[in-house]
């Protein structure tokens, strides 16, 4: 989500919570326009942007915080993978490089998933597809990518 552009507009230090909490939905939507450079989705509400919006900037603030949660994420994945002998079975969605995060807001819940070489991690756990978070998530079967946004329309018409 973040832009070199960005890291170079902001001082390290510059994240100010304050500024954000106090930000309406609109301004919550062009911030982050500003870092991923689209529209957030329609769904989103102004507390799930605020939280995007606050890690996106600490992160600019503190660029080292990434490397080191990227790396901290890998090292969970690999070690309960190692320790449980659970090796995931399925690839990765293609359009996900590890190091990724996906936000999703469920009945009140906003749900987190860091993208790992071999799975992602979901509640300090390690799952093999995003269909396995969703139903862990829901408690019923659903279409991991689809929860998640990562289908178009067009995609799910067809599906």
């Amino acid at each position: 989500m973040r832009s070199s552009a960005d890291a170079e507009a902001r001082a390290p230090g510059a994240f100010n919570g304050a500024e954000i909490a106090a930000l309406s939905r609109a301004g919550l939507a062009e911030r982050w326009r500003q870092f991923v450079g689209s529209s957030p989705p329609k769904r989103s509400t102004a507390r799930l942007l605020a939280l995007a919006v606050s890690y996106e900037e600490q992160l600019v603030a503190s660029p080292e915080a990434h490397e080191t949660e990227k790396q901290i994420a890998r090292l969970v994945a690999k070690g309960r993978a190692l320790a449980t002998g659970d090796v995931a079975r399925g690839a990765p969605t293609r359009r996900l490089s590890p190091g990724a995060r996906l936000l999703r807001e469920w009945r009140g819940r906003t749900l987190v998933v860091d993208v790992v070489e071999g799975g992602f991690v979901f509640d300090g756990a390690v799952y093999a597809s995003l269909s396995a978070i969703a139903r862990a998530a829901t408690g019923a079967a659903r279409n991991g990518p689809a929860f998640f946004g990562l289908r178009e329309k067009s995609e799910r018409a067809r599906s």
